[in-house]
């Protein structure tokens, strides 16, 4: 339940996000999100990764129906993917996925390394091991 949240919450401010910032407020989103928000590791990486490639999947169909497929075929063209405008859009919610799952995972080691309990490992009998005398 908490991933679904997290998906939805991450989605949301990524739209409105966009509409006031440059695209890599992608990353930021879901890395202050796994900051905040504690999950496990494939938890962090798949909430940033489902979160933003269906934005972009939704905003690739979109730009493509509007141009009526002529912007979407011309940059198939360029690229090695044979024409196809299909390829394209998912290649572009996969791009844009990735980048996000990654900063939510990277978010979610931060999170691991600040808040992590500091405590002194304790020797076989009860005292820490800088207290040894070898």
């Amino acid at each position: 339940m908490k991933l679904i949240v997290k998906i939805i919450l991450i989605a949301a401010l990524c739209i409105a996000g966009l509409m006031f910032f440059p695209w890599y407020i992608i990353m930021a989103v879901p890395f202050i999100m796994n900051l905040i928000i504690k999950t496990n590791g494939t938890g962090a990486f798949f909430s940033g990764f489902v979160s933003v490639a269906m934005i972009w999947l939704v905003q690739a169909i979109v730009i493509h129906t509007r141009t009526e497929g002529i912007l979407t075929s011309k940059i198939a063209l360029v690229l090695p993917l044979g024409g196809s405008a299909g390829a394209l859009i998912v290649l572009t919610a996969l791009i844009g996925g990735l980048a996000a799952g990654l900063a939510g995972y990277t978010g979610n080691a931060f999170r691991n390394i600040l808040i992590s309990p500091n405590k002194k490992k304790k020797s076989r009998y009860g005292r820490p091991d800088y207290m040894h005398r070898s």
